[in-house]
């Protein structure tokens, strides 16, 4: 299979970044948070919004995810720094 990235065909190997897209039970399991917990978050901007696959079906970007997942991880570090004065 080819893709067409920017007007060239590149073979998928050759792909730095490709989208890999994820179920909510997925997104779940990453997170360790709810289904009412992520679209109340959404609701509020506090959590990456899905890409709308079908009327039916709603997908995560695996990456955005992880990201979301990292920010939480270095603002709890940032804190840390910060209540120790460091």
């Amino acid at each position: 299979m080819v893709y067409k990235n920017e007007d060239a065909w590149v073979e998928p190997e050759n792909i730095v970044h490709p989208i890999v897209l994820i179920p909510r039970r997925e997104v779940e399991r990453i997170t360790g948070m709810s289904r009412s917990w992520l679209y109340q978050a959404m609701a509020e901007g506090r959590f990456v919004k899905p890409v709308i696959c079908s009327p039916s079906a709603v997908r995560w970007v695996l990456s955005e995810v992880y990201e979301w997942v990292e920010s939480r991880v270095r603002e709890r570090d940032n804190a840390t720094l910060t209540d120790s004065g460091q």
